[in-house]
């Protein structure tokens, strides 16, 4: 990690806020690992999803789905560019960071996403980081696109209509 992403000037958003967590802090953060489990179910293996927790940025990643694509497992640290994307998020009402693209260090394109997950005081206390495998053939894309869920059975008979 880089030393100048862990220090702010006063006038930036305190990002890396060192106070103790409190229990709601781990209870908002806990409740994220749903989202992190259904939006890599939905989306497919070809999507890293990684939740990150900013108690201890070397032992970060509290929850990961398809990992392989970086190699990244839960404990691993935060990296400098997650860390770049939040001190991008600037003022309380912003905490979707850009797309950006990068490659992961098996040579692999990802399109990424950070958001950061904010506590009752607007403390930035974890980031969602959701990574796609543009690598990855379209084809295998849109087969888990059309495919219901993990038993393997196709989407076709299965629709249902809302609204």
């Amino acid at each position: 990690m880089s030393r100048s992403l862990l220090t702010n000037e006063t006038s930036e958003l305190d990002l890396l806020d060192q106070r103790p967590f409190d229990q709601t802090d781990f209870d908002i953060l806990k409740s994220y690992e749903a989202v992190v489990d259904g939006l890599a179910m939905l989306i497919g293996s070809h999507c890293e999803i990684v939740l990150h927790s900013l108690q201890d940025l070397k032992c970060s990643a509290i929850r990961i789905a398809n990992g392989e694509h970086t190699g990244r497992q839960i404990g691993s640290p935060i990296t400098d560019l997650a860390l770049r994307m939040l001190h991008d998020m600037t003022g309380a009402d912003s905490s979707v960071s850009k797309c950006y693209f990068t490659r992961a260090k098996s040579g692999v394109l990802m399109k990424s996403v950070t958001i950061a997950i904010r506590n009752r005081d607007h403390r930035v206390i974890g980031l969602l980081c959701i990574n796609m495998n543009l690598d990855v053939p379209f084809l295998t894309n849109n087969e888990h696109l059309y495919s219901a869920g993990n038993d393997g059975g196709k989407l076709a008979g299965q629709l249902c209509f809302i609204g």
